[in-house]
């Protein structure tokens, strides 16, 4: 007899592995300023070397979903838990820009498994009347990854003067999680590869998974680009006012996320009650709050004093995360049963093409470009948050197709049970 966790472990243990792409990440955001000094790199450098993870993304997404479908969710997320403690090894031993970013563009092997692969999980194992409140407790992983991130690439830092360290604890715990995952139950239907290719069209037909992923496309042009550069604005803004306390307090705002990951699985379910395509409405407007709300903290750093600045991140942290549950939960809506993990890839292919990828990237350009100080970049910030506008516009369109996407994905799936 094999051993299995019971399902209540399902949740804490994909949790913790989905967290680490995050921790990783806010990692590097406090820890950018010692890595720039020591390898001597502009903020359009550190820029690139934020962005390498997330443009490995796009060509790593879609194999790993269906890999995820056919092989088995337990089996490739495991493997890809081990890759990526050593790729992360591998950062923290880099000599230059070069290795650093080879690094980082491998480590984008762990949140290309799991981003498709834990989210459908959850949503097979539990029910569509719940899905929005489990994918939100679950995207708590975010702003708890990132805050665990932020305080371990502080506290290591001043506790060895080195940014290296950090990352070999990370590899530590990617390991822990690829011996936990074998371990988890699973009801995912076999599925056979020839059945699986003929049938991908039934996926990219679906016009509300494609206005999807551009949606989400934009709202990660203003995620990414607050977890990278955030940190920077903060020094940058106050000097030897915020010096030791910068990470910190970026900290506390992420892990203010979590209280918005959780409200937005809830309005997700709430609106859906309410209305045919209550999900659609309610992204939109999670992402809307999302923007305003960063616009608003970015134009205070500086202008007001830390601990006001500090204050208001923290009231903008809890939106950070607000329409991630809602975005992943219409995506499962529209996915029949066999491609869980295809559709989430799908739109993870879409929003890291054409917008999520390039965030810190461009955020950093436009930084150089109007000067690298604290203004130059709060307005950089400040102009990667109007990415929500075409964001409600893509995802206003989907809901002309959101009810008849979601209904075939139910006979869909439905139809493959009975064979």
């Amino acid at each position: 007899m094999s051993l299995r966790l019971p399902r209540r472990a399902l949740l804490p243990v994909l949790f913790l592995l989905y967290a680490l792409n995050f921790t990783d990440r806010s990692a590097l955001g406090v820890l950018g300023g010692a890595i720039q000094a020591d390898m001597g790199l502009s903020d359009a450098g550190m820029g690139l070397i934020h962005s390498a993870l997330l443009i490995s993304l796009p060509l790593l997404i879609l194999p790993a979903a269906a890999l995820n479908d056919i092989v088995g969710r337990r089996r490739m997320l495991s493997l890809a838990a081990a890759l990526w403690s050593g790729a992360t090894a591998l950062a923290g031993g880099a000599a230059g820009f070069v290795s650093f970013g080879t690094a980082r563009f491998l480590a984008g092997v762990n949140e290309a498994f799991t981003g498709a692969g834990a989210s459908s999980w959850l949503a097979a194992m539990y029910p569509p009347s719940r899905r929005g409140k489990v994918l939100g407790l679950f995207f708590m992983c975010l702003p708890a990854g990132m805050a665990l991130g932020t305080f371990a690439g502080s506290l290591s830092f001043d506790l060895t003067g080195s940014w290296r360290p950090c990352f070999y604890l990370l590899a530590a715990c990617g390991l822990l999680t690829a011996v936990l995952v074998p371990l988890l139950p699973d009801a995912q239907p076999r599925v056979r590869p020839g059945a699986y290719a003929a049938d991908i069209t039934l996926v990219l037909r679906s016009r509300t998974l494609l206005l999807t992923g551009l949606g989400a496309a934009m709202y990660n042009i203003i995620l990414y680009s607050y977890q990278a550069w955030t940190p920077t604005l903060l020094a940058r803004a106050y000097g030897g006012q915020a010096e030791g306390t910068t990470g910190p307090a970026f900290a506390v705002m992420l892990l203010a996320g979590a209280a918005g990951a959780w409200a937005g699985g809830l309005l997700a379910d709430r609106w859906q009650s309410r209305r045919r395509d209550g999900r659609v409405f309610a992204a939109m407007s999670a992402v809307l709050l999302t923007a305003l709300s960063k616009m608003v903290f970015y134009l205070c750093a500086g202008r007001v004093g830390y601990g006001s600045a500090c204050l208001v991140g923290v009231v903008d942290g809890t939106l950070s995360i607000l329409p991630m549950a809602v975005l992943f939960s219409i995506v499962q809506d529209v996915a029949p049963e066999a491609y869980r993990s295809l559709s989430v890839g799908v739109m993870g292919t879409i929003s890291f093409l054409a917008g999520g990828a390039w965030g810190p990237l461009l955020t950093g350009m436009l930084s150089a470009a109007l000067g690298e100080g604290a203004a130059g970049m709060g307005a950089a910030l400040a102009l990667s948050a109007l990415a929500a506008l075409p964001a409600c516009v893509f995802l206003y369109c989907a809901r002309a197709s959101y009810v008849a996407d979601r209904l075939a994905a139910t006979r869909r799936s439905s139809s493959s049970s009975g064979e």
